[in-house]
């Protein structure tokens, strides 16, 4: 049994609770200081909610501090999820300590990345942000990225180009290319919804793949389904904001040529101290006409990152009428859909991120969630099959009607991508696809 504390109760917080509630092996304690929230949130959850001032000593001891495995501070205060790991400390010298920091607090930030009080790890929605746009700039063809089982797998997502091979193709006319290069198709996202594929499902030219990999197979791969795409050489950046800011670092000295568009003269000379090697223009993006005879998008890639979601999306859908590509970060899960209707296929939530990068931190239960794709509605978990459950001893191809798809095997530390000859045994872990409104009966099913 683990006993994890969480601090606060904004989104991220409640969707990471939610997702912790589903495991029974965690004793789950939810700390809040604002008596409105609380009255809110303390029967939405089986968990114990606890009402008082995060930084009070008696507070966390009531959360059961000394006995606390992992505590992930995640108000929206940056002193307070700084000064609990403090006190943590001194009462736990064991506890694994997450931070949520926010890269405005530019102090803060700069001081948790050198270690220097002691915690664990910190979560920067900026920062991964940053690093997973960098991710897709290294690989301009693909829609998303992202590293499962400590990196040694990608889960990416590409179009599909009307010069591709596997066009028109069933997935069982694909299976001898995938298990020659550790892949597998773990998802299909038509347009209009996401589908975990059959054998018979038919490729279409537009389609969206998501495909399962071993990362030494990435290149070979690429150029078997002809995904190898232009080099980015020239990026427009919409909004000069802290994730902006957040990129330009991790990207400043890999030869782009980059132009930043802010309507804050005072933010401009701010970045301008920073990097200055880079091209600044004092524009109020929300004025396309002015935008427009400018010319502006005439680059490889316009990315949309101010803070603003209506802001990036209009940007975003003025770029792709210029035949720019797109990249855009977007903030409330409803809009998801906003952007994927008007075909603005590269888009990142930054909670999202930071939701998989914490659930990275709970690999102790017979089930959790690591990790979720389209927009919430795919769920990717991580499962230790019970002596009882049907699935041991079993070839995959023997598994029917299972709404299900299962993507890696775990034996004795070494993980394989699955096929249809691939049996799973006593104590082996695997990772699996659902959709969020199966996953309860697949798990009833198989275990």
């Amino acid at each position: 049994m683990k006993n994890v504390i969480i601090i606060g109760s904004n989104s991220i917080a409640i969707n990471i609770a939610e997702t912790l509630c589903e495991n029974s092996d965690i004793n789950l304690y939810i700390i809040e200081s604002s008596e409105e929230k609380y009255k809110k949130i303390k029967d939405s959850l089986d968990a114990e909610f606890i009402f008082g001032n995060e930084i009070e000593p008696n507070i966390l001891l009531r959360a059961n501090i000394k006995e606390c495995d992992i505590l992930l501070a995640l108000s929206d205060s940056d002193s307070i999820n700084i000064s609990v790991g403090l006190i943590a400390r001194y009462f736990n010298k064991d506890v694994k300590i997450i931070n949520h920091i926010d890269k405005k607090s530019d102090y803060n930030y700069k001081i948790l990345n050198k270690n220097i009080l002691n915690i664990d790890n910190f979560i920067s929605p900026e920062k991964l942000t940053a690093e997973h746009i960098n991710q897709l700039l290294k690989h301009p063809s693909i829609i998303e990225y992202h590293k499962i089982v400590n990196g040694k797998f990608i889960i990416t997502a590409f179009e599909v180009k009307s010069n591709s091979p596997v066009i028109d193709k069933k997935l069982s006319e694909l299976k001898k290319i995938t298990s020659e290069h550790a892949a597998l198709i773990i998802g299909i996202d038509n347009g209009n919804d996401f589908k975990i594929p059959k054998g018979d499902t038919v490729i279409r030219e537009n389609d969206i793949l998501y495909l399962l990999i071993a990362k030494k197979h990435i290149k070979p791969l690429f150029e078997l389904f002809n995904i190898i795409g232009r080099k980015i050489e020239s990026i427009l950046i919409g909004g000069g904001g802290r994730y902006s800011e957040a990129l330009i670092d991790k990207i400043y000295n890999n030869d782009y040529s980059i132009t930043v568009l802010d309507r804050s003269r005072k933010r401009i000379e701010y970045l301008k101290t920073l990097y200055p090697n880079i091209n600044y223009l004092f524009v109020d993006i929300r004025n396309l006409d002015r935008v427009e005879s400018k010319k502006l998008f005439n680059v490889d890639l316009y990315i949309a990152m101010t803070d603003n979601d209506n802001i990036n999306f209009i940007t975003s859908v003025y770029a792709l009428k210029s035949n720019t590509s797109v990249l855009s970060i977007y903030f409330h899960q409803g809009n998801f859909e906003l952007f994927n209707h008007y075909k603005i296929k590269n888009v990142l939530n930054p909670k999202s991120l930071v939701v998989d990068e914490l659930l990275s931190y709970f690999h102790m239960g017979k089930i959790i969630s690591v990790s979720s794709l389209w927009n919430e509605e795919i769920e990717m978990l991580e499962f230790v099959p019970s002596k009882k459950s049907k699935l041991i001893n079993k070839k995959l191809k023997e598994l029917k009607n299972l709404n299900m798809l299962i993507g890696v095997i775990e034996h004795n530390n070494h993980a394989s991508i699955a096929n249809g000859e691939s049996i799973i045994k006593e104590n082996d872990k695997i990772l699996f696809f659902a959709t969020k409104n199966d996953v309860d009966i697949v798990l009833n099913e198989i275990n």
